[in-house]
């Protein structure tokens, strides 16, 4: 299980960072609402909860599941969008392929960690 949700991480992290126009969206979504980022946020919780539900699957309970990958997603989301317009995050260079590598092995350490406390 810990492996899918880092390799999900990863692959959602890689995605984000080659869209420049998702970015845009995103940020925009964050100052206004309208009917149309409405309809792209049901879009997107609609499919979120799909893979959820595939993950559900394999030992860890749903909602475990959710409030962990909100939290990762959200904090990739944010240090893509700004790495737009910011060299750097808490010391991390957002700039360099090092400075995204720490970041995704910080993030497998947080799902491998969790993942074991919570399939006891």
């Amino acid at each position: 299980m810990a492996e899918r949700l880092s390799l999900i991480a990863r692959n959602y992290m890689k995605a984000l960072k080659k869209r420049p126009l998702t970015q845009a969206i995103m940020a925009w979504e964050m100052v206004e609402r309208n009917e149309l980022t409405a309809e792209l946020e049901i879009i997107r919780e609609n499919n979120t909860l799909q893979l959820f539900n595939l993950l559900a699957t394999e030992g860890m309970e749903r909602q475990d599941i959710q409030a962990l990958s909100a939290l990762i997603g959200a904090g990739i989301s944010y240090l893509v969008i700004r790495s737009d317009k910011i060299k750097s995050y808490g010391g991390i260079d957002l700039q360099s392929n090092q400075g995204w590598e720490r970041l995704e092995a910080a993030i497998d350490a947080i799902i491998k960690g969790i993942s074991m406390n919570l399939e006891k």
